[in-house]
Order: C-alpha cells, then structure tokens, then sequence
C-alpha cells in the first residue's frame, strides 16, 4: 500500500486528491499547505510519495525539494501544479523529483505517476 503526503495550498485540492487516493487503495499518511510544516512532517512519518504543488503561499515547492535533497529519505516527489514551464520542469528534475504531472490531468493519470 502505498503511503502518501499532499502539499498543496488549497484545500478543496487536497480533500479531492486525498478522496480519489483513498478510493485507488492508497493511504494518504499527511498533509499541509506550508513547506515549513510538511517538512517536518515528512521527515518524521517517511511517506513513499510526496504529492507536491510548486505554486506555494508561503515559498515555492522547489524549496521543499531543495531542502528533501539533503535528507536520504527513501520518499519520491511527484510534482502536480499547474505550472507547464521548461525551467520548472527542469528545475523540479535537477532537486530530485521523481514525475511532473500537470493539475490538468486526469485521476487515472496521476495514479499511474505515484504508481
């Protein structure tokens, strides 16, 4: 079973990921809006999967990314944002992301990413 963490801004986004990952079988461990929060949070509960937005209040996405680098985590990031640039998807691959899925695609799509 695979076990997830969300970060992403909005709410409403995360409740629909969190209810279209539950319903695929996978376990959603955490979540949060706040690079600060989620790091310590994933840090200690070791996800397999972090569903990660670049487009952040607080700070961008790529700064979590950039500080999970230096962690020896077994936990993969899959970026899900809106954002289509080159430079992010190029930045994201450079910091370790795992996939780049846009926020256009489908369930079935980002369930085959985290899969």
């Amino acid at each position: 079973m695979t076990r997830l963490y969300l970060l992403d801004d909005h709410t409403i986004v995360r409740e629909g990921l969190r209810a279209v990952l539950e319903a695929s079988g996978m376990t959603v461990v955490g979540e949060s809006d706040s690079v600060t929060s989620a790091l310590a949070d994933i840090e200690r509960l070791v996800p397999d999967v972090v569903l990660l937005d670049l487009g952040l209040r607080e700070r961008s996405g790529l700064d979590l990314l950039q500080q999970l680098s230096g962690k020896g985590l077994p936990t993969r990031v899959l970026v899900l944002t809106v954002s289509d640039r080159p430079w992010h998807v190029a930045e994201a691959a450079r910091l370790g992301a795992a996939g780049y899925v846009l926020k256009g695609a489908s369930a079935d799509e980002v369930i085959q990413a985290i899969q």
